[in-house]
Formats: C-alpha cells, sequence, structure tokens
C-alpha cells in the first residue's frame, strides 16, 4: 500500500479465505482519501493455471 502513489491501484491475486476480514493500514492507504484501488482476482488453479 505504501508504495502505491495516489490515483494508482494495488492488485492482489490471492485468496484470504481465513477470518473475517483483511487488515489494511489506513495511514498508508491514505485513510481513504488517498484515491488508491485495491483490485483482486483468482488466478485460474488447475492443470492449465499458468499456460498460455
Amino acid at each position: 500500500m505504501k508504495a502505491t502513489r495516489p490515483g494508482g491501484a494495488l492488485s492482489v491475486a490471492g485468496y484470504f479465505g481465513d477470518g473475517d476480514s483483511v487488515k489494511i493500514p489506513r495511514l498508508a492507504w491514505g485513510v481513504g482519501l488517498g484515491d488508491k484501488t485495491i483490485r483482486t482476482g483468482l488466478c485460474p488453479g488447475g492443470e492449465n493455471g499458468w499456460t498460455a
């Protein structure tokens, strides 16, 4: 989060299946005013997960 510039996006391709929430440091995020976007997605798994 600290390395993301205002107006930038942090991309996460991971699975956070433990717990009820994911902690995000408020100051590094700009306390919600830093215009930083967090984008997530799942990487396809299985036999074709990392092939083109």
